[in-house]
């Protein structure tokens, strides 16, 4: 083996385990959306829960796109992200 070679093997296997948490934050992300989804169809429709579902949905679609994941994902889930994201980030009306 050359000089060099195991300083890149070690940055592959870096950047794998970086990503591995990423991905691994991305899927609990989405499940707790899931669970705040199911919850509020089940009726469990008050404020705070829509706001924590539209705060996890800006979470997920803001990690997504960091990592360059829209192409892996059904177009129909990122819209839904996006839909929902927009409201996280409305602003409130300037007062009168």
């Amino acid at each position: 083996m050359s000089f060099g070679s195991q300083e890149v093997v070690e940055e592959m296997i870096d950047r794998t385990q970086r990503q591995l948490t990423v991905q691994l934050e991305l899927k609990s992300l989405m499940e707790n959306l899931e669970k705040e989804q199911i919850k509020f169809t089940e009726g469990e429709q008050s404020k705070v829960q829509a706001a924590q579902m539209v705060a996890l949905a800006d979470q997920i679609l803001k990690k997504i796109e960091e990592n360059r994941y829209e192409a892996l994902f059904p177009p129909s889930y990122i819209d839904e992200l996006r839909f929902l994201s927009s409201i996280a980030n409305k602003k409130a009306p300037a007062p009168p």
